[in-house]
């Protein structure tokens, strides 16, 4: 449970990190976000 909650902080991380003005990078932070939630739930 621990490193899966580290792994879900390291991928909100990230996707807030790649949250550039750009579209592709719009629309790959709610799949990044999305993973992170299955990992956390699962």
């Amino acid at each position: 449970m621990i490193y899966k909650n580290l792994f879900a902080r390291c991928i909100l991380i990230k996707a807030i990190r790649m949250n550039a003005p750009t579209n592709a990078m719009k629309e790959s932070t709610p799949v990044f976000i999305f993973l992170a939630l299955v990992v956390v739930l699962h």
